[in-house]
């Protein structure tokens, strides 16, 4: 009896322990297949469904993701295209560290493009009100003009741009923003053109010149011309092919322009977005590395033979306009090797951008307006007869009782 009841409780017991120890992996297993559906990932809903607007600061793609704007960004996503589907964020408000670089990279925009937009404004009014002599010159005076009115406005969208920041700041809409930051592109392209031609014009006023000098070589035998005319008439048909080029590519850059513009703010794919930035930038660094080479190479082969009458406002003009391509190229370059055409600048690097579009300008300027002959442009006589001039156009003795510093000042201009 003492062995039967000792046998069982030993099986009450490992029963007991069977019992227990189903209980316990059933338990467990519960537990894991639980914890197993709980971390599971959520199914994807496209941001055409939860966000087509993206919060109104990027584009819904095709794909399902939001390609964010420039300076704007949200959990699972970049600035350039990621798995979100959201662009609460901007850097101005969410990465307070790069707070002072914006705010100092604002201000540098702000004083070196807000000078050279006054003076560019000044030089413009000047050409508008001062009339000068456009009965001698109509032609090269609406090429004047043309000029002024473009580097004006080139000097206006980089001065807007320090107004805001990517519209981070709700001063400027985004939109309108990546228009004043892509616009300088094809401006420059076509500043540049238009001040080639004018610098075209110039040679051909030279060969008027020769022409002259070759008269005046039949009247009197022993006058000694410094170059035949025949040399610079091939040099003027030359210049005459190449400016077609120069005006073929500015017409071509408006093209790529308006392209970008739509990618940039329609585009719904990621691939075809980083094609259209890559063939943009690519497009302009070939661009002026052609128009440095070229420029420098022929212009300074034409100044050989300019007549010493016309040399120093050629060599003038051609020296500046080395600056002007150099400065542009270089920015392009330095874009392209550094990446922009796959993700934002490095906010340090656009300092560099920012001074190397400001030399192009205030190159172009001094073309027109010398700032080492501040005491022409700035004296009171010329501004008193600007003044009279705006205030009394009715009047026939305003026009006649300009200074003569300021007919001085308009025969050079228009020489120029």
């Amino acid at each position: 009896k003492i062995k039967s009841s000792a046998s069982s409780t030993t099986t009450d017991t490992m029963r007991s322990y069977s019992v227990f120890l189903s209980a316990f992996l059933l338990i467990s297993l519960f537990g894991l297949i639980s914890g197993q559906n709980s971390t599971a990932p959520a199914p994807f809903v496209p941001c055409q469904v939860v966000n087509p607007t993206c919060d109104s600061k990027g584009i819904c793609q095709n794909d399902g993701t939001c390609r964010c704007y420039y300076s704007y960004f949200g959990r699972a996503n970049s600035q350039t295209g990621g798995t979100g589907t959201s662009c609460p964020w901007d850097v101005a408000n969410q990465a307070k560290a790069l707070v002072p670089t914006i705010t100092a990279y604002r201000i540098f925009l702000g004083v070196l493009f807000g000078i050279v937009l006054i003076l560019s404004l000044y030089r413009l009014v000047l050409e508008i009100t001062m009339g000068f002599d456009s009965a001698r010159r109509e032609g090269s005076r609406s090429l004047t003009l043309y000029v002024l009115v473009l580097l004006f406005s080139n000097c206006l969208w980089l001065f807007l741009q320090s107004l805001d920041y990517w519209g981070n700041y709700l001063i400027l809409p985004i939109k309108l923003y990546y228009f004043i930051f892509f616009a300088p592109q094809v401006t420059f392209v076509l500043l540049f053109s238009a001040i080639f031609l004018h610098w075209v014009e110039l040679y051909q006023r030279a060969m008027r010149s020769l022409q002259k000098a070759a008269m005046l070589k039949k009247i009197k035998p022993d006058y000694e011309a410094n170059v035949s005319v025949e040399d610079l008439l091939l040099k003027i048909a030359f210049l005459k092919k190449f400016r077609f080029f120069y005006l073929a590519f500015a017409v071509v850059a408006l093209g790529i322009f308006v392209a970008v513009m739509v990618v940039q703010l329609h585009g719904k794919e990621l691939s075809g977005w980083r094609a259209m930035n890559l063939v943009n930038q690519s497009f302009y660094t070939a661009l002026w590395i052609l128009f440095t080479i070229g420029f420098i190479v022929y212009g300074l082969r034409l100044m050989r033979i300019m007549p010493p009458n016309m040399a120093v406002k050629v060599k003038r003009m051609t020296y500046l306009l080395c600056t002007f391509s150099i400065s542009a190229m270089c920015n392009s370059i330095i874009k392209i090797a550094n990446g922009q055409y796959q993700s934002p600048t490095s906010l340090y690097a656009i300092f560099v951008f920012a001074f190397l579009d400001w030399v192009c300008c205030f190159a172009a300027l001094n073309i027109y307006m010398p700032i080492w002959e501040w005491n022409k442009w700035f004296n009171r006589k010329l501004i008193a007869s600007l003044l009279s001039t705006g205030t009394s156009s009715s009047s026939k003795g305003s026009g006649e009782s300009k200074s003569e510093s300021a007919i001085e000042l308009s025969v050079q201009t228009a020489d120029v």
